[in-house]
């Protein structure tokens, strides 16, 4: 399955940006209305708020990096929001992955970002 650091790093606002450090992750992810918006957002199917816009852009550089810029509570939400895309909604981390990186070429990066034991 290709990787979509991104996805995740933009998708729930955690990219990069200091401001997102306290975000509720659980809030998001277990409110499907909430979550579907942000998907949207990230395919360019939908509006998009202003953290939507910012996450969309900033993806591309999380991905290549492994949140290497990130804090370490973004570190954790982008980890915890990953693998709950992997396991509960597939389909979406997918088409995320396809989007961000069609190539698979910070798959195995990703991957072992998100195994990291912190």
């Amino acid at each position: 399955m290709k990787t979509a650091v991104i996805l995740l790093l933009a998708l729930f606002g955690v990219v990069l940006t200091a401001r997102f450090d306290n975000i509720d992750i659980d809030k998001v992810l277990g409110n499907q209305r909430v979550l579907d918006s942000y998907l949207k957002c990230m395919y360019d199917e939908g509006p998009c708020t202003p953290e939507g816009r910012d996450l969309r852009e900033k993806a591309p550089q999380a991905l290549e990096t492994s949140c290497k810029d990130c804090t370490e509570n973004q570190k954790a939400l982008v980890r915890k929001a990953s693998k709950f895309l992997i396991k509960n909604r597939p389909d979406d981390w997918k088409k995320l992955s396809e989007k961000f990186d069609p190539e698979g070429k910070y798959q195995k990066a990703f991957n072992d970002f998100l195994n990291e034991k912190k």
